[in-house]
């Protein structure tokens, strides 16, 4: 019975994705390459970095990079598969302009998950501060995902995953509030020399319920490696 409503969740979020991309109106769309690389400080400890481009793709134009993003953040295990970690960000517009308006961010989160067979559910609670040169920004955020290996009941070498999520986001300022929706489906493949490879399609629906309100579409990739 477990099994029957993990597959109607799945199901359920690659239809939910392909109807919002088709009926989403006028939306920009991404493609965002991430590096990411971790290294184990002892059995409870994780260090991570990340470089992450946003690159807007427009008809007949040359893929321009829009914003680039670099990040470092801490982690430490706890009881009954969770953990507990923080970090910071720095990002722009064009970091080598300064009077383009950069990010400076500080994120606490707390994640968990639980496997079922071969089925891995995740959750990740998330806060940011996100600090600009002229106004400040608080961020909450909320994110399920599922993965589970398409070959088997265990994921080894060389072989694929699928995986979905979907995030709720709170934008918090002294004027103004708003929300934001992600949601993607993607698949992932656990390499040797690199710890995996992920690609994902993600719908995301800004600033919902205001007159600004918008959607883009993003292609993610992403390259893990494990020091």
């Amino acid at each position: 019975m477990i099994i029957f409503y993990i597959k109607r969740f799945f199901i359920l979020v690659l239809f939910m994705l392909a109807v919002f991309i088709v009926y989403a109106q006028q939306p920009d769309y991404y493609w965002e390459p991430k590096l990411s690389i971790s290294k184990k400080l002892n059995n409870l400890w994780r260090i991570q970095g990340s470089v992450t481009f946003r690159q807007i793709i427009e008809n007949d134009q040359p893929v321009i990079l829009q914003k680039m993003e670099s990040a470092v953040s801490i982690d430490r295990s706890l009881f009954n598969f969770s953990k507990v970690g923080g970090g910071y960000l720095f990002g722009g517009d064009d970091l080598f302009r300064p009077e383009v308006e950069n990010e400076h961010r500080f994120m606490q989160q707390y994640a968990f998950y639980f496997k079922f067979l071969k089925y891995r559910i995740s959750n990740r609670l998330r806060s940011e501060q996100r600090i600009y040169a002229d106004t400040y920004k608080n961020r909450f955020r909320y994110r399920l995902s599922i993965d589970f290996p398409l070959n088997g009941e265990k994921l080894n070498l060389k072989e694929a995953y699928f995986i979905a999520s979907n995030e709720l986001l709170a934008n918090v300022t002294a004027k103004e509030h708003d929300f934001e929706n992600r949601l993607g489906a993607g698949m992932g493949w656990k390499l040797e020399k690199i710890n995996k490879i992920q690609l994902q399609l993600q719908y995301r629906y800004m600033k919902i319920g205001l007159p600004s309100e918008s959607h883009a579409i993003f292609l993610a990739s992403a390259f893990y490696f494990k020091l």
